[in-house]
């Protein structure tokens, strides 16, 4: 995935990501998952994914939902 990783509705709690690590490893876990969500929620980008999992992502970016 090319771009910044942001979770807009999390709106200041979680600062936008360029570290490639961090994409990569949040685009292998919803790829990974994607059959469940797109069972669940119907096809769409994973921008829109990124906002109807913000918890679980949250969680991967900032351990214990820490604010940064």
């Amino acid at each position: 995935m090319s771009g910044l990783i942001s979770l807009s509705s999390c709106e200041k709690d979680v600062p936008k990501c360029d570290d490639p690590q961090v994409i990569e490893s949040v685009s292998s876990i919803l790829n990974q998952n994607r059959d469940n969500l797109v069972d669940q929620y119907g096809d769409h980008s994973i921008g829109t994914i990124s906002k109807i999992y913000n918890d679980k992502i949250k969680s991967i970016i900032t351990p214990n939902g820490r604010k940064s």
